[in-house]
């Protein structure tokens, strides 16, 4: 079997404690196929206790999926919602004859489950913060400037020379690292030299009872790694309860497309190789500094197989035993069976809601007395198999609680001479392998074991490789942890370094500001004006963006045409949207324009590049001026609105310039109260003829007036516009007469409205 791994990916950082599955402990050297022991005292010092055994299997970083809430004292744990859409299997129960015969048994895959909930969890840590970046990039005014939202202050900086960006993230308030509490964050975007798209994210958090410090590096399809440091009561601890350091790292091989990963605590390490037809799971055992020096990479002492679409585990066995091999199967990736059988007093009864209290109450049943009953009837030796509910998973990482089973027999040989052995037994029991041929996967793990060595010294950890003792692996681990330890330092002096305003401070947007990316020298052509339309046509403008970090594979771009006045953009259109799909950026122009604003100002067309997203797209580049065919310019008279006639001036000034300038057209309204009637200077001939009433003076008369222009500009009185008879009032204070009062009203746009007020003498005897 020809395997190979051509490791070259950038250096690395990231995750949490893991497991071991067993205590043998052996060493192996690379130059002898012996196994020899060592000291049993030096080995459970480098496992650090039993603690570590049982999160071998059933990891979930909750840490890292809720990064922003990390209350939870646990760094590797099961995962803590379960959706119980699948059966947990089928379990009959006959009491008069003390027996539970198990059918159904779904699929499972722990070493699938770990590498999916971690590689999940990481992708959409990722992916959330290059989102963060993206919005700030779309809504920050302002570059190299901590700007102040609620509790938190941002920084967003972008080198166009290295086309890095980057964004900085503090609670607010902070000033270092011995703050009783903070939240810091940094992330940067960059594309690797192979063209890969690498997110980088710090983070560090602590309050009075708890303190988090991670590091990960996220490109996604090919490198999933994640370093943390978890301490309780906010201090470092000597034996770290809470977590402590660890790490996960897992790369696919850009030749082969197939996996490998690697996660370790301080004490000790695993990794898992994807082969062409399944998966193989190891822990490492890495000698103490003082226990062997001689020798190198200490133990492989047990292997676990899966499927390779790591739908099923398939088997395991340990690689230390001489002339005997127990070899474990999973009843789940084998057909020929029917049914497990066990004694129903042998039972430890659990129930469902004991993983989820909201879910149905289902009886489930634990044995370790279990028996596998074949298909074919073969009578030999009975089968031992152990059945337990646990955290499982589906292909999709969908989670819920169902049956493994684990069944065991024992091949009379060395597990290198092993295979005729075991292919002879799973024939006589009749079991099959559901996957793909046992031959050919058993091949590739035989394969596997002898290369164990050269293999686990393909992983790199920043830079270092080839972990020959358990110092060597702590001096990286540490240097790590230092590297994750140093952001609230690193942080302290920028606090300072650059100004900060808050965010309703910020200063309006300006054509050319924030220039993540600045069009004006990526826009080639230019807009034309329909003198006889008034339209705008974009088929001439074009857009072409060499690829940069500020540009997401996968997403879809657009051109945005806006109306800028006052620091205030007024969208109007957009170009058909474009999926980037890497490399130059190209939008070309096909709208035609028609939209004009409606306020008395000078309008200016401009453009900036959008991220289209399923809420509402980001603006990722500056606004820029649209250029535009030169034209001469044109007045146009447009629909009056409100007693408002307005012409619209277009010019081909700066770009598109369109200036709108009103003429009054309206005269005032005057409404007389006391009867609810209204006169304009549009209804004809206004006249109000109105009773002479005793002791009514001009200033009492005019009290019943008022008067509205449609500008809502004042109109003062003045005792000329009122007359009578023709002849001039002498004073506000004069009675009213019986006659003819002329009231006059103008505007200042002078538009007129004049009022002819009768008085008549009604009076009876």
């Amino acid at each position: 079997m020809k395997f190979q791994f051509s490791l070259s990916i950038i250096s690395v950082f990231v995750l949490a404690g893991c497991g071991s599955s067993n205590n043998t402990s052996t060493v192996s050297s690379n130059n002898s196929s012996m196994n020899t022991p060592i000291n049993d005292a030096a080995f459970s010092y480098a496992l650090s206790a039993n603690r570590l055994q049982e999160v071998d299997f059933d990891i979930n970083l909750d840490v890292l999926i809720e990064s922003t809430n990390p209350q939870s004292r646990r760094l590797m744990v099961g995962m803590d919602s379960i959706n119980q859409t699948q059966s947990p299997g089928t379990v009959e129960v006959d009491t008069t004859n003390d027996k539970l015969i198990y059918r159904s048994i779904p699929d499972s895959s722990n070493v699938g489950l770990e590498f999916r909930n971690l590689n999940t969890g990481i992708k959409n840590n990722g992916l959330r913060s290059k989102e963060q970046v993206d919005i700030a990039i779309s809504t920050l005014s302002v570059v190299d400037t901590w700007v102040i939202n609620n509790q938190e202050q941002y920084l967003l900086q972008y080198n166009p020379t290295t086309d890095v960006v980057s964004l900085s993230i503090a609670s607010l308030g902070f000033v270092s690292a011995s703050d009783d509490a903070y939240y810091l964050k940094k992330i940067t975007v960059q594309y690797t030299e192979a063209g890969d798209l690498l997110v980088e994210v710090y983070e560090a958090s602590r309050n009075s009872t708890f303190a988090s410090f991670s590091h990960l590096r996220f490109i996604e399809g090919l490198l999933y790694e994640w370093s943390t440091d978890i301490w309780s009561e906010g201090v470092l601890e000597e034996v770290p309860l809470s977590g402590g350091p660890g790490w996960f790292k897992a790369i696919k091989d850009p030749q082969t497309n197939l996996w490998m990963y690697w996660r370790s605590s301080y004490y000790n390490a695993g990794f898992n190789i994807q082969t062409p037809n399944g998966w193989i799971q190891t822990y490492v055992r890495i000698a103490p500094e003082d226990g062997n020096p001689d020798d190198d990479i200490a133990m492989f002492n047990q292997l676990k197989v899966s499927s390779g679409g790591l739908e099923n585990d398939v088997l395991s066995f340990d690689l230390s035993q001489d002339a005997l091999t127990r070899l474990t199967f999973y009843p789940s990736a084998l057909s020929g069976w029917s049914s497990i059988e066990a004694p129903l007093s042998s039972a430890v009864v659990k129930n469902l809601q004991d993983w989820n209290p909201t879910n149905e109450s289902v009886t489930l049943y634990e044995t370790t007395a279990g028996e596998l009953i074949v298909d074919n009837g073969f009578i030999g030796d009975s089968i031992s198999t152990t059945v337990r509910p646990f955290n499982v998973d589906d292909l999709e990482g969908t989670g819920f609680v169902a049956y493994v089973a684990e069944s065991q027999i024992m091949i009379p040989t060395n597990y290198r001479d092993m295979l005729d052995s075991m292919l002879t037994s799973f024939t006589n029991y009749g079991l099959s392998y559901k996957h793909g041929d046992l031959t050919e996967l058993f091949t590739e793990v035989l394969g596997i074991t002898n290369n164990l060595h050269r293999l686990f010294n393909q992983f790199e950890l920043n830079g270092v490789s080839g972990f020959a003792t358990l110092k060597n692996l702590r001096d990286v681990v540490d240097s790590e942890m230092a590297l994750l330890h140093s952001l609230p330092s690193l942080f302290a002096p920028s606090m300072s370094a650059y100004p900060s305003v808050n965010v309703n401070d910020l200063p309006p947007v300006v054509i050319g500001g924030n220039s993540l990316i600045s069009l004006a020298t990526s826009l080639t052509g230019s807009v034309t004006f329909d003198r006889q339309t008034q339209s705008i046509s974009t088929t001439n403008l074009s857009l072409s963006i060499s690829q940069t970090v500020l540009l997401t594979q996968g997403a879809s771009y657009t051109l945005t045409y806006g109306w800028f006045v006052d620091g205030f953009i007024t969208p109007i259109a957009q170009e058909v949207p474009v999926l980037y799909q890497g490399g130059t950026l190209t939008i070309l122009g096909n709208q035609i324009l028609t939209s004009t604003p409606s306020n008395a100002n000078t309008y200016q067309l401009v453009v900036n590049l959008s991220k289209v997203n399923e809420t509402s797209d980001l603006r990722i580049s500056s606004f820029t001026v649209v250029p535009v065919t030169a034209f001469e310019e044109l007045s146009v008279e447009l629909v009056a609105i409100n007693g408002l006639l307005p012409t619209a001036t277009y010019q081909a000034s700066e770009g598109l310039l369109i200036t709108i300038s009103y003429e009054d057209i309206e005269a005032p309204s005057v409404n007389y109260l006391p009867q609810g009637l209204s006169f304009n200077g549009q209804s004809g001939t206004n006249v109000l003829v109105i009773p002479l009433s005793e002791g009514l003076t001009i200033e009492g008369l005019l009290s019943d007036f008022e008067i509205v222009d449609n500008l809502d500009t004042q109109i003062l009185f003045d005792l000329s516009q009122l007359t009578f008879g023709g002849g001039n009032i002498g004073s506000i204070l004069d009675l009213i007469v019986v006659g003819t009062y002329t009231y006059t009203i103008e505007d200042t746009a002078g538009n007129v409205t004049v009022l002819s007020v009768i008085v008549t003498d009604d009076s009876v005897d």
